[in-house]
């Protein structure tokens, strides 16, 4: 194997030597560790970009669902005294009927904005 030397600065040095597994692994193991977890190897595609550009947009022109919308859509409701999740069919109907309209108004909302 050929070799060749680097100057780096005494700090780079020992940060180095704090990131060997073991005492006895090189420097070059090292970096070379450190610049493989640096690739990605699973790049994303241009769909997935193009996707999280989209939902981006929508998040910026107010186009989501609460924490509180997507336990409804889930059935569930966060009980306000003990933030424990709870089946949304103990909730009253008045209750059931809010969370819902909240929900119908915000996605209105949103479509009308857009």
């Amino acid at each position: 194997m050929q070799s060749t030397s680097i100057r780096i600065q005494t700090t780079t040095r020992d940060r180095l030597q704090h990131l060997k597994k073991h005492p006895r692994e090189s420097f070059d193991d090292v970096i070379t560790r450190l610049l493989d977890a640096m690739i990605d190897d699973e790049p994303l595609s241009e769909e997935t970009l193009a996707t999280i550009e989209r939902s981006l947009k929508e998040y910026r022109e107010g186009i989501y669902y609460s924490h509180e919308e997507i336990l409804a859509d889930l059935g569930v409701a966060e009980d306000p005294d003990t933030s424990e999740l709870v089946d949304i069919s103990v909730l009253s109907q008045t209750d059931q009927k809010s969370l819902k309209k909240n929900k119908d108004q915000k996605y209105a909302n949103s479509k009308t904005d857009a």
